[in-house]
C-alpha cells in the first residue's frame, strides 16, 4: 500500500487495529462513491484514522482498539461522507470522536448534530452576495490581481454560514461572482 514504516507499525502494532484496517479497506473497495481513489489513497486515509485520532482516543480513554466501539462499518461511513463533501474534515472529527464514545453510526451523528455541508449553490449564493457587499475593499483588491484575499471571503462566508458551508464551493462561486 506504499505506507510509511510508522504507519505500517500503526496499523499492526495489535490484531485489532489490524483488522480495522484491512476490514474498512475491503468495505471501501466496494463502495461506489470512493472508487475515485486508488488502493493506496484508501489505505493511506484509513491510516491517517488510526494512527491520529483513534491513537489519540485510546489513549486518552486508556482503552486498547479491541475495547473501541469503532467498527470498519463506522470508519467506512465516515470516510464515504468525507469523500462526497457531505461533512468537512472538522466535522469529521468531531463525528468520529462521537463514533468512538457512543459506537452510533457516523450519519446518525451527523443527522442529529446538523454537521452536514451546505452544497446547495442558490443558498450560498445569497450567502456570497452579503459577504461581497459587506467587504467591497477586499472585491476591490482581488479584481486588481490579489487573488489571495478571496480566502478572507470564504472565512467570511463561512462564518455567516456557522461553519456549514462547503468551502471549495464558496471558492469557486466567489470567484465567479467577483469575475462576473
Amino acid at each position: 500500500y506504499q505506507l510509511s514504516q510508522l504507519d505500517t507499525h500503526t496499523i499492526t502494532s495489535d490484531k485489532s487495529t489490524y483488522n480495522l484496517f484491512t476490514t474498512t479497506l475491503q468495505d471501501l473497495q466496494q463502495h461506489q462513491t470512493l472508487g475515485k481513489k486508488t488502493l493506496q489513497e484508501q489505505a493511506k486515509s484509513i491510516t491517517n484514522w488510526l494512527s491520529g485520532k483513534f491513537v489519540t482516543l485510546l489513549k486518552d480513554h486508556n482503552l486498547e482498539a479491541s475495547e473501541s466501539k469503532i467498527t470498519p462499518a463506522i470508519l467506512t461511513e465516515l470516510l464515504e461522507l468525507l469523500e462526497t463533501n457531505t461533512i468537512s474534515s472538522t466535522a469529521a472529527k468531531d463525528v468520529f470522536e462521537e463514533a468512538f464514545n457512543t459506537g452510533k453510526n457516523p450519519k446518525t451523528i451527523v443527522d442529529e448534530k446538523g454537521l452536514a455541508q451546505v452544497s446547495d449553490t442558490n443558498e450560498l449564493s445569497a450567502v456570497i452576495e452579503e459577504v461581497l457587499k459587506e467587504n467591497p475593499d477586499v472585491v476591490a483588491s482581488i479584481k486588481n490581481g490579489k487573488a489571495s484575499a478571496i480566502g478572507f471571503l470564504v472565512g467570511k462566508a463561512m462564518q455567516k454560514s456557522k461553519g456549514k458551508a462547503n468551502p471549495k464551493i464558496l471558492n469557486d462561486l466567489i470567484a465567479k461572482s467577483i469575475n462576473s
